[in-house]
């Protein structure tokens, strides 16, 4: 992909120029901690990852003041970015935040020249960025999880990940869904939860349409399934 487009040349390669000295000291950096197992800093190269976040933060057709200011945050706390080499890059950030740009290019990129723990990074961080406003939309959580997948990061780590900012009592629009499924609320004791869930299994339990057309006793075997789902993954959450 052509920067040019995004930006001008003159930034672009004051931006490269920037860049490599920025990756020749975390190079340094990286030489000296290599076996710490959580990566504090940025990759080498922060075009992508730039790009990345811009879609992350636009994903929901919503780009939050309090997503923005945290990513300005982390460009300077976080990736070292300070008076020009921030202007550049909250530049490119703000240019991108409608672009069109493959999420599979910019991901065949990182899995490519990044090493695990530093992709994982990217996934705390695109979680964090997320969760600035306590809440993570549906559109987020998908664009995470499928550029975790993307760059070779496991579907636990992904899930790890996510967890680790949840806020507390936190309940996902999944979780939500098995609750209102079981006709409980959020706040069921998981014997409420026992007690609703057998209630329904045997209103529904598919001998009880047995001499009913067909399609009602598959229909009936569907509820059942979906009851036994919803049961499974609010037990595992009590």
């Amino acid at each position: 992909m052509i920067w040019v487009v995004i930006v001008s040349m003159i930034s672009y390669v004051l931006f490269v120029v920037i860049a490599a000295t920025i990756s020749e000291k975390i190079e340094n950096q990286r030489k000296t901690s290599s076996e710490r197992k959580k990566v504090d800093s940025p990759p080498l190269d922060p075009t992508n990852v730039i790009v990345l976040f811009a879609k992350l933060v636009s994903v929901d057709n919503e780009v939050k003041a309090e997503e923005v200011e945290l990513v300005s945050r982390i460009f300077e706390e976080e990736m070292g970015f300070h008076d020009d080499q921030l202007e550049i890059a909250m530049n490119i950030f703000n240019e991108t935040l409608e672009s069109n740009a493959s999420l599979e290019y910019i991901c065949s990129y990182l899995k490519a020249h990044f090493d695990y723990n530093i992709k994982l990074w990217l996934i705390y961080t695109m979680y964090k960025i997320a969760y600035s406003d306590n809440q993570l939309a549906p559109e987020e959580d998908e664009i995470i999880r499928r550029a975790g997948l993307l760059i070779g990061i496991s579907e636990y780590e992904i899930s790890s990940a996510r967890q680790s900012f949840e806020p507390p009592n936190y309940k996902s629009d999944e979780l939500l869904q098995y609750y209102e499924l079981l006709g409980v609320p959020p706040s069921a004791s998981e014997s409420e939860i026992k007690s609703a869930y057998r209630k329904l299994i045997h209103k529904y339990h598919p001998d009880n349409f047995g001499h009913l057309d067909p399609v009602a006793k598959e229909l009936a075997e569907e509820k059942v399934k979906k009851l036994n789902e919803a049961y499974e993954k609010l037990m595992a959450q009590n």
